[in-house]
């Protein structure tokens, strides 16, 4: 059985909540039959929408650091535990791609491209290093392939591959505004033949309302934001969405506190907690 790790802190209750359902969903008789799961919660890594829409600071550096942690402590599959850091997805990949090739090049010119065998200087131990590290993407099969044979979770293509099984086609999106407007979600899925939609602007910001107001700043929906939340839910329904991702892992908790689960029974919800659970649990165990 293989070792979870998780990318966590983006935010802290949504790692927990991830957590929690692994273990849930984990068929098993006994503790020892449970996945050994490694967590850093990591509440420094700097703002992933602010990143994106605002300059701030990257994410990346961070993320990558916190993986190296877990990997260095034994961990053989990431769980990137934030829909909108997926933004960066390629360029965390090749980051650790670049400190799996060169282990004294950690965290150093992250974002540029991974070195070649002569850009090393074409000693055996590094071909065959790279050798093994080559395909980041996918491998002769089509299959995500691993960085060092360490594998990291890509959580929007995993939720794609969820609708697809569903046989959806059509969707609508909640999340933070940097996924919404860095087009996260559409990078992934309308190459799987999935159609993206998203919430007006005042839905957005019911939306970001819900995550940063509510869920990171620890407090619980009022009755208008969550009213408003199930007007924005049932209004991307209506203009024909067959399902709504909750693309930001906050979301599913708010609903959970504001009992919203219950109101929207006649709507279907894709949980990406959820998805990425499943797919932790498929790559440790070879099985849900």
């Amino acid at each position: 059985m293989k070792k979870l790790g998780i990318i966590g802190g983006m935010g802290p209750l949504a790692t927990a909540r991830l957590f929690e359902m692994i273990v849930e969903m984990t068929k098993s008789d006994s503790d020892a039959g449970h996945i050994r799961t490694l967590i850093d919660c990591n509440p420094g890594i700097p703002d992933r929408t602010r990143a994106i829409l605002d300059g701030g600071e990257s994410p990346v550096s961070e993320i990558v650091k916190t993986a190296e942690g877990l990997i260095d402590s034994g961990a053989e599959v990431l769980l990137l535990a934030c829909n909108t850091s997926h933004y960066y997805f390629e360029e965390i990949e090749t980051a650790l791609q670049k400190c799996a090739v060169n282990p004294t090049d950690k965290n150093d010119g992250i974002g540029e491209k991974t070195q070649s065998v002569e850009e090393m200087g074409g000693t055996e131990k590094n071909m065959d290093r790279e050798e093994e590290l080559k395909g980041t993407e996918k491998n002769s099969n089509g299959e995500e392939a691993t960085i060092g044979g360490v594998k990291l979770i890509n959580l929007i293509e995993e939720t794609g591959n969820v609708l697809r099984e569903k046989g959806l086609t059509r969707v609508g999106v909640l999340a933070t505004r940097g996924a919404v407007e860095g087009k996260v979600f559409e990078k992934y899925l309308e190459p799987m033949g999935i159609s993206v939609m998203v919430p007006d602007h005042n839905g957005q910001g019911t939306v970001n309302s819900v995550i940063y107001d509510a869920v990171k700043a620890g407090r619980k929906l009022s009755e208008e934001l969550a009213d408003n939340y199930c007007e924005t839910c049932r209004d991307l329904v209506a203009r024909g969405a067959q399902a709504l991702i909750l693309g930001c892992t906050e979301i599913p908790l708010a609903m959970d506190e504001a009992g919203l689960w219950e109101k929207l029974d006649d709507i279907v919800f894709v949980d990406t907690i959820r998805v990425l659970a499943q797919a932790g649990i498929r790559e440790a165990r070879g099985k849900v």
